[in-house]
């Protein structure tokens, strides 16, 4: 279970939708981010090519 679930649970509440139409919108954000070659997101460290969800959350909390 994500850290991030909580957080999660209450967009999805203020939204009116669910915890999975969030998540699909944030990793929207993060493909297309990295789509367009921003030097910036190669700056994030990950296991794969791109972050999960997960990974990229932790690295703007810790980046802020």
């Amino acid at each position: 279970m994500s850290n991030y679930n909580k957080l999660f649970k209450e967009i999805a509440k203020e939204n009116k939708t669910s915890v999975n139409a969030v998540k699909k919108e944030i990793r929207k954000a993060i493909d297309a981010t990295y789509e367009n070659s921003n030097p910036y997101a190669d700056s994030i460290p990950c296991k794969g090519e791109i972050p999960t969800i997960e990974e990229f959350l932790d690295f703007c909390i810790k980046n802020k």
